[in-house]
């Protein structure tokens, strides 16, 4: 049993759920015509929100599962690190999309993920 103790099991999670925040944000933003896509991959299926969903959150699972199995060696803690690092820089740019709006269309953001 796998035992996701510790400050670099910590990380990972903390990864994971902002690769979480990430993707609900963006679909979001991207249904509701205020933002797109930056990564080319991605942006081929935006226009599907589960397959988005669930194509991100299966990547990066795949590379926290991948970072977890060799969490030994110094380069797996300086990527989850990085990680840590972009996706807080992605979550501050979701704030500023957030804050930029005249009003948090809530209605329309839920509609998105029906």
């Amino acid at each position: 049993m796998i035992m996701w103790g510790g400050a670099f099991g910590t990380a990972l999670a903390l990864v994971w759920l902002l690769n979480y925040a990430d993707a609900i944000f963006t679909i979001a933003w991207v249904q509701m015509g205020v933002a797109e896509e930056a990564n080319p991959l991605m942006a081929e299926v935006i226009d599907r929100p589960a397959l988005f969903l669930l194509t991100k959150l299966s990547m990066v699972t795949l590379g926290c599962i991948l970072l977890w199995r060799f969490r030994a060696a110094p380069l797996s803690r300086y990527m989850v690190v990085l990680a840590l690092i972009c996706y807080t820089i992605i979550l501050v740019i979701h704030t500023n999309i957030a804050f930029s709006l005249e009003r948090v269309p809530l209605k329309e953001c839920l509609e998105s993920f029906l």
